[in-house]
Formats: C-alpha cells, sequence, structure tokens
C-alpha cells in the first residue's frame, strides 16, 4: 500500500543496496521460509527451561489433579503466584491431556516463536514497504540469542510476543487501510484480551494500540451504524472477557493483582531505577546495538516518518520505562523479548536511511557477529544470570534441581513434611511437597513483609526465620546446595551465621532455632547430596535419617 507520506519518504530517502535486501522485492517467500527454517533450528539448538516455568506447571497441574489453581492446595491459601494465567491455563490443558508440560512448553514455545516470525516479517513488510527488508528484520530477530533461548524456556514468553506482534499488525491493517469491519475489530479486541490474559504488562502496548486505533477511528468520516458496530466490537469483547477475569480472580485471590506485583514492583528507589537502566544497557552493549541507536537519534525524522513507525517507537519507548521501572529481570534480557520484533523493525528502518552500503553492510555483519559471540562468551552481569546458568540449574552438575525434587517427593510420597526454598520451581513441582516460596513469589506475606535483602528484581524480599517457624517448615533448602559426596567439608560445627549464608534464612537469633534444629545431609544419588536445614521436628524425618544413617551436624548457639 502507498500513501502520500510514505511516497515523500521514499523520495526523500537514498537507498543504498546491501545485496538488494533492503530494496523492494515481488516476491521474497522461498528466501523467507530458508532464514525463517535457519532460525527455527537454531531456536532448537539453544534449547532449555528455567526453573520458574515450573511454578506455572505446578499451578496447572493442582489445577487439573485438585481443581484449585493455588500453589498448596487443599490449605485454603490462594496466592495468585503466577503472571501467565492464559499460559498457565495451556498447561493445565496439556497436562490433563497426558502431556509432559516441558515438553508441551518447548513445542508451543518454538510454535509461537515461529508464528512470531511470521507476524514481525508481515508487518515490517507492510512499514517499510519492502519484502527483503522485512526478511533482514526476521532475519535478525531469529539470530538474536536471547530472542532465540526464550523460544523453549517454558515460560509464556513467546506467547506474550506473539500476540503482542499479531494485535499490532492487524491494528496497522485496520486502520491504514480503513478496513474497520465487526469481524477484524472482534478478532483484534480477542487478540489484546488474550495478551493480557497472558501477562498483564501487555497493557503498555494494548492501550497504545487502542488509543491510535480510537484517534483514527474518530478522524474517519462516519459510515453509520456499520461503522459503530465495528467500534463496540474493538471495545467490547476485551472488556467483557478482561473484565470478567479481574472479576474471577479478585474473588478467587482477594487482589487484583498478582502477587509478584507485591514482591516486586511494589518497592521502588535509585538502586531499582539503576538495576533497570543497566539491564537495558548491557543488553544493547552485548548486542551491538549501541551504534544503531546512535544513528537513530540523528535520524529519528526519516525513520519515524510514518505513522506506523511512530507507534511501535512509541511502545518501545514505553516499555523501556517499565523496565527501568521494576530494575529489569534476573533473567538474561527476557523482559525485552516482547518489543525486539519491534526493536529490530527500528532497526531496518535505521538502515534504509543511512546512505553507502558498504555502511549498511558492516552494521549488520556487525550486529550478527554479536549475538554469536553474546552467545557464546556471555556469563552473566551483577543481577543477571545467563542462559546457559538457568539451563544448568535443573539439571547440570552444579544444579540438579530436578533431580532434588524427585527424590524429596521419593522419600516422602505421602507428603505431610514442608519444604522452603528460594528456588520455588523445578523442587517444589517434583517433590509434590507443601512448599514455603522464601522470595515471596508465591508467599503473600513473604511478598508484603519479608526482609528487604536488596534490589535484584525478584530478590528483594526474602523469609524470615520466625516466619519459616511459624509456617511449621521442616526442611530448609533456600538456594540448594548440592554437592559431590567426594566434596570436603570445612567444619562439621554450623554458627548460626551459617543459616543465613547458606539457606538465605533472615533475621535469625540463637533463642528462635528451635532447640533440636540442625542441619541434614540428604544423598541425591551416587555422587550429589543437598544439604538442608533440619529445622522443625517430623518424626517422618527422623525415621528416615535413622534408617538410611543420614549424616546430620549440630548448630552452635554461640
Amino acid at each position: 500500500m502507498d500513501c502520500p507520506a510514505a511516497g515523500r519518504v521514499r523520495s526523500n530517502m537514498k537507498y543504498a543496496s546491501i545485496s538488494s535486501l533492503l530494496q523492494p522485492a515481488a516476491d521474497g517467500k522461498p528466501a523467507a521460509a530458508i532464514v525463517i527454517l535457519a532460525v527455527m533450528l537454531f531456536a532448537i539448538a539453544n534449547s532449555f527451561v528455567t526453573d520458574d516455568a515450573f511454578i506455572s506447571f505446578r499451578y496447572a497441574r493442582n489445577l487439573v489433579e485438585t481443581g484449585e489453581l493455588a500453589w498448596n492446595p487443599g490449605t485454603g491459601e490462594r496466592i495468585e503466584g503466577y503472571t501467565n494465567f492464559l499460559w498457565a491455563l495451556v498447561m493445565a490443558a496439556a497436562i490433563a491431556a497426558g502431556v509432559d508440560p516441558v515438553a508441551a512448553s518447548k513445542v508451543l514455545g518454538l510454535l509461537f516463536a515461529l508464528l512470531t516470525l511470521l507476524a514481525t516479517y508481515r508487518l515490517s513488510a507492510r512499514l517499510l514497504q519492502s519484502r527483503r527488508a522485512a526478511l533482514l528484520t526476521a532475519a535478525l530477530l531469529g539470530t538474536n540469542y536471547t530472542f532465540s533461548a526464550f523460544a523453549t524456556s517454558g515460560l509464556e514468553t513467546q506467547m506474550q510476543t506473539f500476540l503482542i506482534v499479531a494485535s499490532v499488525s492487524l491494528a496497522f491493517s485496520i486502520a491504514e487501510r480503513d478496513r474497520w469491519s465487526v469481524r477484524r475489530s472482534a478478532a483484534l479486541s480477542v487478540l489484546c484480551a488474550a495478551a493480557l490474559l497472558t501477562r498483564l504488562d501487555s497493557a503498555i502496548p494494548v492501550l497504545v494500540l487502542f488509543a491510535y486505533l480510537l484517534m483514527n477511528f474518530a478522524g474517519r468520516p462516519s459510515a453509520g451504524n456499520r461503522r459503530a458496530a465495528a467500534g463496540a466490537a474493538l471495545v467490547l469483547p476485551a472488556l467483557l472477557v478482561v473484565g470478567s477475569w479481574l472479576l474471577w480472580k479478585h474473588a478467587y485471590y482477594g487482589s487484583w493483582l498478582p502477587n509478584s506485583y507485591y514482591a516486586k514492583g511494589a518497592m521502588f528507589s535509585l538502586d531499582i531505577l539503576k538495576g533497570g537502566v543497566l539491564y537495558l544497557f548491557e543488553f544493547f552493549l552485548s548486542y551491538c546495538l549501541l551504534p544503531l541507536g546512535f544513528i537513530f537519534l540523528f535520524m529519528f525524522k526519516d525513520v519515524l516518518a510514518r505513522v506506523g513507525m511512530r507507534l511501535l517507537a512509541c511502545i518501545c519507548a514505553l516499555w523501556f520505562l517499565y523496565i527501568m521501572r521494576v530494575g529489569g529481570d534476573f533473567m538474561e534480557f527476557r523482559f525485552i523479548v516482547p518489543v525486539l520484533p519491534f526493536v529490530f523493525i527500528l532497526v531496518s528502518a535505521t538502515l534504509r536511511a543511512l546512505q553507502g552500503w558498504r555502511v549498511q553492510a558492516a552494521l549488520v555483519t556487525m550486529m550478527l557477529l554479536c549475538s554469536l559471540f553474546h552467545a557464546v562468551t556471555f556469563r552473566g552481569t551483577p543481577g543477571v544470570e545467563s542462559v546457559p546458568k538457568l539451563r544448568d540449574y535443573i539439571t547440570g552438575e552444579s544444579g540438579r534441581w530436578e533431580l532434588a525434587g524427585k527424590v524429596l517427593g521419593e522419600l516422602f510420597p505421602e507428603g505431610g513434611v514442608t519444604i522452603a526454598t528460594t528456588a520455588a520451581g523445578a523442587i517444589p513441582y517434583y517433590s509434590k511437597l507443601p512448599a514455603v516460596d522464601m522470595l515471596g513469589m508465591n508467599d503473600a506475606w513473604v511478598a508484603r513483609n519479608g526482609a528487604i535483602i536488596g534490589p535484584r528484581a525478584g530478590h528483594r524480599r526474602a523469609a524470615t526465620l520466625a516466619y519459616l517457624v511459624e509456617r511449621g517448615v521442616n526442611l530448609v533448602i533456600g538456594h540448594p546446595l548440592v554437592e559431590t559426596i567426594d566434596t570436603e567439608r570445612g567444619s562439621t560445627l554450623y554458627s548460626i551465621a551459617d543459616l543465613k549464608e547458606m539457606f538465605m534464612v533472615q533475621n535469625v537469633s540463637a533463642d528462635q532455632v528451635p532447640a533440636e534444629a540442625k542441619i541434614l545431609e540428604i544423598p541425591l544419588d551416587a555422587r550429589h547430596r543437598i544439604t538442608v536445614l533440619y529445622l522443625e521436628k517430623d518424626a517422618r524425618i527422623d525415621a528416615l535419617i535413622a534408617e538410611k544413617r543420614l549424616a546430620t551436624f549440630p548448630i552452635a548457639r554461640l
């Protein structure tokens, strides 16, 4: 589609060729298929699952098995510890069908990544008026290591990203071509509602879209009842679906906002803001996008000449402000993925505004090499954990959290024993034991009243010893300490201070520690053991210690 504004932009820009990728093309479908196949294979090669995904899996399984969308079913405790309602329901459907949620999440994640690439290609072709420019956008997005890795993380990230990109693409199709109809408006409304049910922070792009569409709707000549019906179809389905969901969850959980808001978003400080700024800076630095950012600032009038491009820039800017406000995330640049398609459309538009194919080629080559270099070398920064480290937690030599959860479940198949851990994913999921989330994502008291331990996203409050005792916690795992059996122990006498150092228990004092509390070693297999704090006495644990002759160590009260 051509419009006068777009024509003026093209006539003013001197497009240089980067192997013709940025020039109009009649048909780019074969090349697009090859590029998309290659980047999907890249995503499969980067496959991993993060510990946080098992939080949603636990809620989903509890829904299927007990009818409660709860962390600890049967206790009357209602906590909205997940932030991905629709994804949790999808996982529940997979579990009900007899499919392992890990496998289901990876397959669906790859599917949504593929759909995101296709939607990004289509949106980019519409905005840049070039299928080859759209192909470049899809290639840059698909080869971005962060986008690729989080296709299989077990999280809702790719589902949310697709719903946002699909919503924006359909909105532009309706507004720019004046294709208002009840069917299209209702479809867009449902897409936006699904994005909000997947994650509430989808409200940022959704509100921008609705503002844009309502202004477009108001600026068009009236077409009578048909046009009014299309406007109503845009608003009412989303209002009905999201409104009903909010009313249900307030009645079910007693809160409009998920518990993670109180654990993460309710606090604010300059350190949190600094963490968010550094999070964004590290991303743009790692992927060599800073030069494109500076070029964009100098050429933004040309790049943002079209309304659609300005809308994408607005969504990105607001999303980055949101990231700064919440302090980023501890997972490797996960929070940036939902707007990465828009970032790379803006990158392609910036490249088109440049003169000289050598400069364009150099910048594209630099971005591709930086993504590869990042994938090979990035091992995290303070407060941000790399994908290899996140992968290692579950099955790696230094983590083995899946194994720890399974062993605990086998040792206490009847349940009853209560555990407490900061790793509230694979261990609670596989053990099926009642669990206290020591960082508060799934615990209302910790999220609001836990001891403040720092500005790190998702790790700002932690459970106190008094609270763990009050909850009757038997085994405190803290951040799981899994070691090989032959690891030498520096001492067999532990101090009160070790409880905080080893298990992240806060506000510890000698008079609060139960008299019979001790350190306990539990073998996981022939080579590994996990060390826990045996806090509240339990006959089943005592019997296990006696039967298997498990090693225990006293806690010095001095």
